[in-house]
């Protein structure tokens, strides 16, 4: 879930804030503005079934009482699922996948970009030494 909410925070508090409690996660990014701040967390029980009928009252009492905010309005409220594919083959014969077209990540992690530059670093090294003679094709 993705949280953007207005609220007051001490002048120590404005940097990043993440609470790791029993494989959940809950994470205060700071925006531009004053007290402004953006609230993303993970539903694990059986709210996450139906996230559309989940309100920011039902989510919000976590990031309240662990990270000692005071929300005094929200401006936005979604939630999203998070998820993760990977293609079965990534060549064809001449063709590859690499980045978003082979592996999908989650936004909530920033893995995306990352990942499908590491996959060109990859394939650009291998290919490479493929037609350096240094390795087969397979």
């Amino acid at each position: 879930m993705r949280l953007g909410a207005s609220e007051t925070l001490p002048r120590s508090r404005r940097q990043l804030h993440v609470d790791l409690d029993e494989a959940d996660f809950l994470a205060i990014f700071p925006l531009a503005g004053e007290g402004r701040a953006r609230l993303i967390g993970t539903v694990r029980d059986n709210r996450a079934e139906h996230p559309e009928a989940l309100k920011f009252e039902d989510v919000s009492g976590r990031a309240i009482s662990h990270l000692k905010v005071w929300v005094g309005k929200v401006n936005w409220f979604s939630t999203y699922r998070v998820h993760h594919r990977v293609t079965e083959h990534f060549r064809r014969g001449r063709a590859f996948l690499l980045g978003d077209a082979a592996h999908i990540h989650s936004p909530a992690g920033g893995q995306g970009m990352n990942t499908g530059i590491g996959d060109e670093i990859n394939l650009a090294w291998k290919w490479a030494a493929v037609i350096g003679g240094r390795a087969p094709e397979t």
